[in-house]
């Protein structure tokens, strides 16, 4: 496994149920597209702009392409995409990105949950998995 790829990480006790953190996989396109489609109006004003509307950049058939670019950023240590679950459901999303080497080492965690597990700790519990991570560690300095 390169040392950019995440393995999976938890679960933590949260009020809201067990959280886990787990790679993001090719057959995650479904889910990811039902509940990006269903959170617009939740998630569109934190989101990039785009020239495509949101229904068009979140459909079912454009997830491939979105984890081809997970997929090769985390294969280059740059980046550990996550799929976070609740209760072993897909619910939400986590990367940990721009992971910077050498004497800066750096990264951020970025992520999404869906409006129906808000309140409940998973954002919260999933941002300690992601710091509590042996290869976020490892890479960027963690303690």
């Amino acid at each position: 496994m390169h040392p950019g790829w995440p393995g999976p990480v938890g679960p933590l006790r949260v009020r809201g149920g067990l959280v886990r953190l787990r790679p993001a996989r090719m057959r995650d396109g479904g889910n990811w597209s039902r509940i990006r489609l269903a959170e617009r109006a939740n998630l569109e004003p934190w989101e990039p702009s785009a020239e495509v509307d949101w229904d068009e950049r979140h459909v079912f058939s454009v997830w491939p392409a979105v984890f081809s670019g997970l997929r090769g950023e985390a294969r280059r240590g740059r980046m550990l995409p996550y799929v976070i679950e609740l209760d072993g459901r897909h619910c939400c999303k986590g990367t940990i990105s721009n992971i910077t080497h050498g004497a800066l080492r750096s990264a951020w965690i970025g992520y999404w949950v869906s409006s129906d597990v808000t309140g409940g700790g998973v954002a919260a519990g999933a941002l300690a998995l992601g710091l509590d991570q042996p290869q976020l560690r490892h890479r960027v300095g963690v303690l």
